[in-house]
């Protein structure tokens, strides 16, 4: 309940500039990404929410690939250049 309301206090005190500002990181696994501030709220929001993730563990136990379910990760596969 307490990082709920720390999750609501933070998003209430956004302005829309804040929410557009773009915010640099490392993946877990090295890779670097950028996601705004609202990417970043709505990919928190959404986490559990994946029901195409399940289909995709489903898929690896099989050794088949799965699509990109990782909001993350597709926000930086859709901004590379093609």
């Amino acid at each position: 309940m307490a990082m709920d309301a720390w999750w609501v206090e933070f998003a209430d005190g956004m302005t829309p500039d804040m929410l557009g500002e773009n915010v640099s990181f490392e993946f877990i696994g090295g890779d670097r990404g950028m996601m705004t501030r609202l990417e970043i709220i709505i990919h928190v929001v959404n986490y559990t929410s994946y029901h195409r993730v399940f289909v995709d563990e489903m898929l690896g136990q099989i050794k088949a690939d799965g699509p990109v379910c990782d909001f993350p990760v597709y926000l930086r596969e859709m901004a590379r250049p093609a």
